[in-house]
């Protein structure tokens, strides 16, 4: 049996999720993508499915008989996602940096909450890396180092009474309340913001 979990593809393709297109994402599949992949090559697929809050898609599989069947009507609609990306994701951009530079430009504190692949890809498309702050993150492996390509400062949650954030953009919406609450138990009130919510 073989084990595989991925970003799903059409989530980053309805969203707009020009946040999650970078490098270490090599190839995006969709379920049917997925399902033919692993048809194609002689798998039999026990599960197929999305999961943590439909970011990723997994599937259980074993060499064995394939199914066949493509549903052309999910692909349509997949194609159809795909083309309409570029205009999604240009809005998300300007929309995003829109709200990043007015905040910065009326003396609001931004700070970024999660210091992983989507804040590197966030901050290089924005290009609006003088309107943030630092980029918060509860891992203390990452905590005193930089962002890569920005330079940002990335901070544990305890140095945010020092900063006392405006606005906090959280790159990843799973961890909306977790966040939230952490806010709230460091006595601060900040806007809160979170990507693809």
């Amino acid at each position: 049996m073989v084990f595989f979990e991925i970003p799903d593809g059409e989530r980053i393709l309805e969203e707009g999720a020009f946040w999650d297109v970078y490098y270490e994402h090599c190839s995006y599949f969709t379920l049917p993508s997925l399902a033919n992949l692993f048809n194609s090559q002689g798998f039999h697929i026990l599960r197929l499915d999305k999961g943590f809050d439909g970011q990723y898609l997994l599937i259980d599989s074993v060499v064995g008989d394939r199914d066949t069947t493509v549903d052309t009507a999910e692909v349509a609609h997949i194609v159809a996602k795909a083309a309409a990306f570029g205009a999604a994701a240009n809005r998300a951009v300007a929309a995003w940096r829109d709200l990043v530079i007015a905040s910065a430009s009326e003396g609001r504190t931004v700070v970024l909450w999660g210091a992983s692949s989507k804040a590197v890809a966030f901050l290089a498309a924005l290009d609006a890396n003088a309107s943030i702050t630092a980029a918060v993150d509860i891992n203390p492996y990452k905590q005193d180092k930089f962002l890569p390509g920005s330079g940002h400062p990335v901070i544990g949650p305890e140095a945010l009474p020092d900063l006392k954030p405006d606005l906090v953009i959280v790159m990843n919406p799973i961890y909306l309340t977790e966040i939230s609450e952490s806010l709230q138990d460091l006595e601060l009130n900040p806007e809160i913001r979170a990507l693809g919510a």
